[in-house]
Order: C-alpha cells, then structure tokens, then sequence
C-alpha cells in the first residue's frame, strides 16, 4: 500500500498509508477536512490532564503534610491511561513513599529509645545514683578536708 502524497507539520512525508480511493490519507483527504480538524481538536482536549480534585494544602516541613502530597500525586497518576511514563512516575513516587516511610520508622524508633534513656526507672534509676555517688564523695572529700 502506497502512503500518502502530502507533508507532516514537520515539512517531512506523511507515513500514513492512503486511503483505497484517493492518493492522500485519511487526515490529509480534502472529503475529511472538517471531520479531520475535529478530531485534532477532540484529541487534544482528551489528552488534557485535569485534576480530579483540589491538591491539598501542603506542609513540605511536616510529615503528614508530605504524606499527603504524595497520596495525592499517586491518585492522580494512577487516574491516567496506561503508559510507559506513567509506570515510571509511579514507580519513583513508590520510591519516594518507602524512603518517607522509613525514615518514619527510624525516627519512631529513636524517639522510643530516647524516650527510654530519659525515662526514670525508680530504684534503677542511673543518673540519680550517679548523683548521690557524687555527693558522697563530696561529702567525705569535705570532710577529709576538715580534719
């Protein structure tokens, strides 16, 4: 099958093969001029990507705020049509999601163990002991001093 006569917007031949009746294809066929016009115009409103829904507010210095960014964003992406780019976008978005999550983790688990370290333990308790230890030895230095 032959292709068509006419030029792409790039000034190179059109590739598309023509139609049974005419030496031009479909696009390029003067019978289709308006019906061709129209499907450029639909075409690309159908490619528009249009938010579902209002991004949240965000707060980039809180957890929670980046949280839900990211929730957001990956809604959003998985509501376009299958694609090469949107694998890859939702591929580095899980990315960042795991990394986001374990740092939360990390920090979860520091908080517990300082939270542990700062917590007194009664008889236990180290820095009690360190200080009564120090004042005794305060108290006979003093009174070694003395005498």
């Amino acid at each position: 099958m032959a292709n068509c006569i006419e030029r792409n917007a790039q000034g190179g031949p059109c590739q598309m093969p023509t139609l049974h009746d005419s030496d031009r294809c479909w696009s390029h066929d003067p019978r289709n001029r308006g019906k061709a016009r129209e499907a450029r115009r639909l075409g690309g409103r159908n490619r528009q990507a249009v938010p579902s829904a209002e991004p949240p507010p965000v707060n980039v210095e809180s957890p929670k705020g980046l949280q839900a960014l990211l929730r957001y964003s990956l809604e959003e992406v998985l509501r376009q049509p299958n694609s090469v780019q949107r694998a890859q976008t939702t591929g580095s978005l899980l990315r960042v999601g795991l990394e986001l999550f374990q740092q939360g983790e990390m920090m979860r688990e520091l908080e517990a163990r300082i939270q542990a370290l700062e917590a007194p333990t009664g008889d236990n308790d180290i820095a009690a002991k360190v200080r009564a230890a120090l004042f005794q030895m305060d108290e006979s230095m003093n009174s070694a001093a003395a005498e």
